[in-house]
Formats: structure tokens, sequence, C-alpha cells
């Protein structure tokens, strides 16, 4: 966990957590065999990750959420660590740490949780917030709205042909809403499976059961050629990025397989464009999620 992560060495105590947040008393379960009042929830219960969720931000970041129950429920400490991550290359780059900063989020969610994280860490920067899906994106605005950050989150939902291609997520839709000329970076949480069958497999070669439960809906979970090729597609994104005068100091990217860590890694390794190339992995509990970041050189290409 990152050392300015507010849980560093810092687990919520859930018992006075829900004396703060009345509506998660009725999730807290004790241990009957200990002498202690150490509460826990039930993780496989997606009702009590969900009010663990709306307590957390409400008492610790003074945040209202508000997302259906079968959609991706964020796990705040891990949510943290990839914007303090972010933080993390912002300050290696001394040319950007007296500017306002402006970040994406690429498939903001229902939640629009790394938007709202960030602005509340950081009252000067400012984000757009991209998604695709209608559902996710009416919850996205009505979050931005009930936190009164419309004047540093911008949301913009792309519009889709009449009928999405098997319902999954397409990059380029997504990057085409973006009109602002200068970002210091994007984000993103790019759904990890290319097909229903490629995630089973995978729940059946994880040698320990998750400790909670996944809520993500199809949407979140899928998209043609897994994260490798939506990921790869940010890579190959510089040539239009440049017919619009779009420049991105920092992509970066969360990766959900380690597998997907090596060929993310030498195809950006092969890109004479890109300038450097950093990873990390972020660990919460039983779950280990990796990120990818790279910067692009000052290279003036030819007209596009």
């Amino acid at each position: 966990m990152h050392l300015r992560n507010k849980y560093y060495n810092n687990a919520p105590d859930f018992v006075k957590l829900a004396n703060l947040y009345p509506s998660l008393k009725k999730y807290i379960k004790y241990n009957r065999h200990s002498h202690s009042r150490v509460g826990t929830i039930n993780f496989k219960d997606p009702r009590a990750c969900r009010e663990l969720t709306y307590a957390l931000l409400w008492c610790d970041f003074n945040i209202r959420l508000e997302i259906p129950l079968d959609s991706l429920c964020p796990i705040i400490p891990g949510r943290l660590d990839y914007i303090h991550w972010i933080e993390d290359l912002i300050l290696s780059d001394n040319s950007l740490n007296n500017f306002q900063i402006k970040g994406i989020d690429i498939g903001t969610g229902a939640s629009c949780i790394y938007p709202l994280l960030a602005c509340r860490l950081h009252p000067k920067w400012k984000m757009e917030a991209l998604e695709l899906n209608e559902r996710s994106y009416e919850y996205a605005k009505d979050n931005i709205e009930r936190n009164n950050l419309k004047s540093q989150i911008t949301i913009r939902k792309a519009a889709l042909n009449s009928e999405p291609q098997n319902d999954k997520v397409n990059y380029n839709k997504l990057m085409s809403l973006l009109i602002a000329p200068d970002y210091d970076f994007c984000m993103c949480n790019p759904p990890f499976y290319s097909s229903e069958s490629e995630m089973e497999q995978c729940k059946d070669f994880k040698v320990e059961e998750p400790h909670s439960v996944c809520t993500g809906s199809s949407f979140e979970m899928l998209t043609d050629g897994g994260e490798v090729q939506f990921i790869t597609g940010i890579i190959n994104d510089k040539r239009k990025s440049l017919k619009k005068g779009l420049i991105v100091r920092w992509y970066t990217s969360l990766i959900g397989k380690k597998s997907s860590m090596e060929p993310l890694i030498n195809y950006l390794k092969s890109q004479k464009y890109v300038k450097e190339v950093k990873t990390t992995n972020f660990k919460q509990g039983k779950t280990v999620r990796w990120a990818i970041a790279w910067s692009l050189k000052t290279i003036k290409y030819p007209s596009l």
C-alpha cells in the first residue's frame, strides 16, 4: 500500500465506522470466540460491500455515492493507491509542479470514483470522465452533482451505434469525446477479459478463493481482445491524438492479469516515440493489480 494512502497501517475500525454511518451497522459481524469487539463484514455480500464503500467515502472523504448493486463496487484503498501513484508520476516531472493538473478517466463507470477521489484530494485538479454506457453515465453524472464537483469534473458520454456490439467497451469511441488540447495524465481501469469463458477460466486458475464478491457487469468486465488489446489501442492512439492537437504527458492503465504485463511492456519498448515506461503493483488483501505508465518523446511528426 502506498505510504500516503490514508489506510496505510491504518485499517478502518468497522465498529467505529458503523457508529458514524448507522446504515452499516446491520452488516457488522462479530467473532463469537473473541473477547474483543472487533467487527468485520461478509465480503461475499454485495450489499455489505457497497455499504462499506459508502461509509468510507462519506466519513473519510465527504463523498456521497450511489451505484447500482450489479456495477463494480470500488475498493477504496486500492483506488487511492492508483491516484497516489499518478501523483508520483506528476511530481517526477518538474515542469508540472506549479500548474493546474488536468486528467482523463477513460471509462469512469457508475461510481466515477477516480475523478471524485482525485478532486477531493486535490481541489485544483480538473478531470474529464468518459463513459459509453447510458446507465453508468447517468449514475456518474448524479454522483458528480451530488458532491458539488461540477466545477472540477466534466463527464462526457459517447453516442453508441443503434446496437452496441456485444455490449463491450470501445476505446476509440471513448477517446473521441476529448476536446481539450492538453492533459497531464490519463487513467483507466479497463475491462480485463475478452469473453465470459476467459473470465471463468481465470477464476478456475486462482489458487485461493477471492476475498470479496465481484459485482461487475459484463459491460465493465468484457472488451474485444481483452485488456491487452484495449491498452494497445491507447498506445496506438498517438497519431489521432496529434491530429487533434492533443497532448497527454503520462498515459497510465490498471492491469488485471500479470500475464498481460510482458506483451504490453515489450510493445511499448518497440515504439520509437515512447520516452519512458514505468510499472507498479497494488495489493489489497488477496487481490493484486498491476499498473503501467508511459510518456512520449517530443517529436515533430509529419503532417497527418
